[in-house]
């Protein structure tokens, strides 16, 4: 029994040893973001541009739903795929005429969704053929080391530690070309600070479909 104590110490000086040397491969990044009026911009999305993911492929799902996407935007890896069921009682037909990832569908409201899977960074906007005040947006990322900014548009972003990092921002708001506001960061010591003043789009009012025709 008197080995027991030493060899619980033994664990925790294990632990301890593990838990410094990983943090020595990490630095935080604190973003801060504010709009064209200095306020803070929150659910905006700060991603690394350095480096790739080591974790399995993810499939994410952007339903289809209420005669909309939900949610509109979502963030994936490089190798990620996007599954768009149909939620609604009427027909879908979910296509993107975007660069980076062309794909249309066949029109359905049942049975097996589109699923696309993403193979390059950047931007993606979908939408609906039948229904075409239906948006989304899919941002795909080389790695998964991103975060969103709270109310306060502040975020902290684990990063690999070195010299400097490579840094980008997008909000679905955002005018202009997202690429424009890529930024290389300073690392000193396992800590970095960036900043973004943006201009956003005034909030869209969800139009009504009371009136629409549904197929």
């Amino acid at each position: 029994m008197r080995q027991l104590p030493l060899f619980l110490a033994a664990v925790l000086v294990l632990s301890a040893s593990a838990a410094k040397k990983s943090s020595k491969k990490w630095a935080a990044v604190e973003a801060t973001v504010v709009d064209q009026k200095g306020n803070p911009v929150e659910d905006a999305i700060v991603f690394t541009l350095d480096g790739t993911s080591s974790r399995k492929a993810k499939t994410i799902v952007m339903v289809m739903k209420d005669m909309d996407f939900a949610p509109k935007f979502v963030a994936v890896t490089v190798g990620d795929s996007v599954s768009f069921p149909n939620r609604d009682t009427t027909h879908h037909h979910v296509y993107s005429f975007s660069k980076i990832k062309k794909f249309d569908s066949r029109l359905y409201k049942d049975g097996k969704p589109k699923v696309v899977k993403f193979n390059k960074a950047g931007l993606v906007k979908a939408g609906c053929k039948i229904h075409d005040w239906m948006k989304g947006t899919i941002l795909i990322t080389t790695s998964d080391r991103r975060v969103f900014t709270d109310a306060g548009g502040v975020a902290v972003l684990k990063v690999a530690r070195g010299k400097s990092v490579r840094l980008g921002i997008y909000h679905p708001r955002l005018r202009g070309k997202h690429t424009k506001h890529e930024v290389d960061v300073a690392l000193r010591k396992g800590k970095g600070t960036a900043s973004w003043k943006l201009k956003l789009k005034k909030k869209k009012k969800k139009k009504s479909t009371r009136n629409k025709v549904y197929y």
